[in-house]
């Protein structure tokens, strides 16, 4: 079994002078394969290329891949790797470690399954869409975003999600 995706982030504004939520998205999501002797309850990697970062400006994404941020020179990949899955009907959690920058934590996203089919090629495939809220800061995540008019440009907590289908095929 193999999986494909795309992390999204989405990040609101702090309480104060701005308003609007920038997003973005980081293409380059792997997830490893999942042999017939590994038990995806308890191990589900997923590997994600810093360097992909998209936010659909050229110099926002400069920065957000430099050391300033995801350092993505020196921490060119983040992971995560699942520790427990449970379902209940179509939804469900997956807890499991991400690591950012070198830094792990435990995040509990909750899981929706959006269903299943068959491709042309004969492959099984289910998607399924993960979302959670973290603090930046506890990856190490900070930049400089004061604004003259006092408080933060960006919220501290960020919303990722990620799409992913799992196939076998």
């Amino acid at each position: 079994m193999r999986a494909l995706g795309t992390l999204r982030g989405e990040a609101g504004p702090a309480p104060g002078p701005c308003s609007g939520v920038e997003d973005g998205d980081l293409r380059g999501v792997e997830a490893g394969r999942i042999g017939d002797g590994i038990d995806v309850r308890n191990h589900t990697p997923i590997s994600i290329d810093m360097a992909t970062v998209d936010s659909g400006a050229a110099n926002r994404d400069d920065s957000l891949r430099s050391q300033n941020f995801f350092d993505a020179a020196n921490h060119p990949r983040a992971t995560f790797r699942s520790t427990e899955i449970t379902a209940h009907g179509s939804a469900g959690t997956i807890t499991g470690v991400l690591t950012i920058k070198g830094i792990t934590r435990s995040v509990t996203p909750d899981v929706e399954y959006l269903g299943h089919a068959r491709d042309p090629w004969g492959n099984d495939r289910a998607a399924f869409r993960a979302a959670t809220i973290v603090n930046r800061e506890e990856w190490g995540l900070t930049v400089p975003t004061a604004v003259d008019a006092g408080g933060v440009l960006v919220s501290k907590d960020i919303r990722l999600e990620i799409e992913t289908e799992l196939f076998k095929g």
